[in-house]
């Protein structure tokens, strides 16, 4: 290895150690309100009324059948809407420049929790976030 590879390589992995230390000092995420009483009485409501998503999308490959989104939303919003509850999506950035998905599931209460699942979509551009 020539010494400018070497030298490539030494900061690529200085640039990796130092989003390891940059993630390890990230204060710990809030990811959901302080009582969720409210929040789980309605959700527990909302699921014995929620009917099972249709499978209406083909999957040619594997031979099967399934739910696609709006199949998802067709059967769960209206009970989740008819007990104060609602979903919110964004794709934020972390402080590393890493893209999530935030989901919150939140109740009129003011009552919430949080999940982020980092997102890698398979080109860097919008088009594989919208590809069904």
């Amino acid at each position: 290895m020539d010494s400018s590879s070497l030298t490539f390589a030494l900061k690529e992995l200085k640039d990796e150690i130092k989003k390891l230390q940059l993630y390890r000092s990230y204060p710990p995420a809030k990811t959901r309100s302080a009582e969720m009483n409210e929040l789980f009485a309605a959700l527990a409501k909302a699921q014995i009324e929620m009917n099972i998503a249709g499978t209406s999308r083909i999957n040619t490959f594997y031979k099967s059948n399934y739910a696609d989104f709006c199949d998802v939303i067709k059967a769960s919003r209206p009970a989740l809407t008819k007990n104060g509850l609602s979903v919110i999506q964004q794709i934020l950035q972390n402080e590393d420049g890493t893209d999530m998905l935030h989901t919150l599931l939140c109740h009129s209460s003011g009552q919430w929790v949080e999940t982020r699942m980092r997102i890698v979509p398979s080109k860097p551009d919008i088009q594989p976030l919208y590809q069904h």
